[in-house]
Parts: structure tokens; C-alpha cells; sequence
């Protein structure tokens, strides 16, 4: 429940959690509840070769609506060695590649910046 909760505190980065605003029409929350846990649901791999979703199931909490028929929801993921573009994949959009802010290194570069703890430094590609 958002009631009473102020941004800095619905939007509140964790050490295993990022949270994520997410914009969806009313006629689809229903959908999106159901389903967004599962988004990406190949986003995350573990060293047995399992993979899973980021987004962590139960942590959609709606902040608002709007007249014009959207609502606004909070939604955390996982941190760790996910790659950026890999959820732009998900959704025909290969434009997501990413590169360091520092020296405009390549997505390779980015992935073992992120690697080494710098996922801090990556940025869209315009």
C-alpha cells in the first residue's frame, strides 16, 4: 500500500533490490499483476544454468492513477549481473545496447564493468 508513503521511501534502493516505476493502462492491471514477475523470465542466470525473472513477485504496489487512464506502479527487481539490453530483447528492441559514460566503451566493456561492481557507470545508448 502506497498511502502515506512518500517517494524517497516507495522508491527505495535495498542492497539486493532496485525499484522501477512502470506505467500501465487501467484496462491491463489486472494482466500486469498476474504476469509482471514473470517478464524477462530469462534475465537472471545462475551457475547451474537455471534462469529467472528479476522482478521480484509481490512487490508491485500501485502509487497512483491519472484521469486519462494510466496507473503508476513501483515494481523492484534483483540486482546483480543482469544485462540492460537483455529486457529490451524481451520486448523487439535492439536499440538497448549500453556503453560506459566514462570512455564510451563497447556493451562487452559494460559487461565487465558491471561485473567488477561499476553498473553505476552504464547508461543508454541514445
Amino acid at each position: 500500500n502506497s498511502v502515506g508513503k512518500t517517494p524517497d521511501q516507495l522508491f527505495r534502493e535495498t542492497t539486493f533490490t532496485q525499484p522501477v516505476a512502470v506505467v500501465v493502462p487501467v484496462s491491463a492491471i489486472e494482466e500486469f499483476k498476474a504476469t509482471y514477475w514473470k517478464l524477462c523470465d530469462s534475465g537472471v542466470a545462475l551457475k547451474d544454468g537455471s534462469k529467472f525473472s528479476p522482478a521480484v513477485p509481490n512487490s508491485a504496489v500501485e502509487v497512483l492513477r491519472d484521469e486519462e487512464g494510466y496507473a503508476l506502479f513501483r515494481v523492484c527487481l534483483l540486482k546483480g549481473l543482469n544485462k540492460p539490453a537483455a529486457a529490451a530483447e524481451d520486448f523487439g528492441d535492439s536499440s538497448a545496447a549500453v556503453e560506459t559514460k566514462e570512455d564510451g566503451e563497447d556493451a562487452g566493456a559494460a559487461d565487465a564493468a558491471d561485473a567488477e561492481g561499476g553498473a553505476d557507470k552504464l547508461k543508454p545508448k541514445p
